[in-house]
């Protein structure tokens, strides 16, 4: 049996390591980045604030006692991510303004977040 731990904010580096390799060629990723050498550039950013903000959100997010090469996270059942206002602190504005207006506008409806402003409060969706 393998023994789980929570995650803490010292985990946040490894767990964007683990979920960028393991989300890279995901074909949900494929969707808001075609380009794997951008992608390999925008996801690093995505999942250090999606861990960050699920961690201070209180979400649960388990890696494995011995080392993090693995993970879990859950919410419960009314929701699927940490909330937008944990993922705005996170900075999650800044992430989508980082993806580009086209990219943005893919990723946005991927996550519970409905984040559209960067750290200058600019609205990054494209358009707008």
């Amino acid at each position: 049996m393998i023994e789980v731990r929570p995650a803490t904010p010292e985990d946040i580096e490894a767990c964007t390591t683990l979920l960028t390799s393991a989300f890279l060629d995901d074909p949900g990723a494929l969707v808001f980045e075609p380009d794997r050498e951008r992608r390999l550039a925008i996801l690093p950013p995505f999942f250090r604030t999606f861990v960050t903000a699920a961690i201070a959100d209180g979400g649960d997010v388990v890696v494995p006692a011995s080392a993090v090469n693995g993970l879990a996270s859950w919410f419960g059942p009314d929701a699927f991510s940490p909330s937008e206002a944990a993922m705005a602190e996170a900075g999650f504005g800044d992430v989508l303004a980082t993806f580009g207006p086209s990219a943005a506008a893919r990723m946005s409806p991927c996550t519970a977040c409905g984040a559209t402003r960067d750290s200058s409060g600019a609205d990054i969706r494209a358009g707008r």
